[in-house]
């Protein structure tokens, strides 16, 4: 239980950034509550599958290193997961004051739940920092023993906050349209950080 609670705080990375922005435009679009359903339910397709795919490669990997002889897969695992997410770090910070709302979001608002599921699955599954997160998750449930099940309230975590901006507009109705851009605007500013200070945390909590 407490190696899944040490992967709880990286949801936090997985949806900082154009994942909770878009989520907070289709929550103000012409048709919230079924473009955000339909965003939701990309989102957690993506996540499901690619913490699978992240958890397996794991598996295959670490059965290799034990193949070879290797000493401890175990060390091997995890620096694996620490250069991913130094990587992660390093990135983030170089790409701090460049973070913007892409112009392409604007057209969230005219979207359909089509597109938005199309957006949802695609923003989870294809962004690199999403998969260097799933990467790093898996292997750290391969690392610890943990089952692929184990893994699970990760995705519950994810999915939950990046329901945040539907769940606002679904207490506060039309109301949530004048505190919704205010949350996406810091997003956009203050996201790189919280994103760092996870990334540390999760060192932190590996190799400690």
């Amino acid at each position: 239980m407490n190696e899944q609670i040490q992967i709880l705080p990286m949801a936090i990375a997985m949806v900082a950034g154009p994942q909770l922005i878009s989520a907070v435009f289709l929550a103000t679009s012409r048709d919230p509550r079924r473009n955000s359903l339909a965003y939701l339910a990309g989102a957690t397709a993506a996540v499901l599958a690619g913490l699978a795919i992240s958890y397996v490669t794991a598996l295959i990997f670490n059965e290799a290193a034990e193949a070879t002889g290797a000493e401890s897969s175990d060390d091997w695992l995890t620096w694996v997961i620490v250069g991913l997410l130094v990587v992660l770090s390093i990135h983030t910070f170089r790409t701090r004051h460049t973070a913007e709302t892409p112009k392409w979001m604007s057209g969230l608002l005219e979207a359909d739940p089509r597109a938005a599921g199309k957006l949802g699955f695609g923003l989870f599954a294809l962004m690199p920092t999403d998969i260097a997160v799933m990467l790093a998750v898996g292997a750290f449930l391969a690392q610890n023993d943990l089952g692929y099940l184990d893994g699970l309230p990760f995705v519950a975590v994810t999915v939950l906050l990046v329901a945040l901006p539907f769940l606002a507009y679904l207490v506060m109705g039309r109301r949530a349209d004048h505190l919704l851009p205010r949350v996406r605007e810091w997003a956009t500013s203050y996201s790189w950080a919280i994103s760092i200070a996870v990334y540390i945390f999760f060192i932190y909590a590996i190799v400690s």
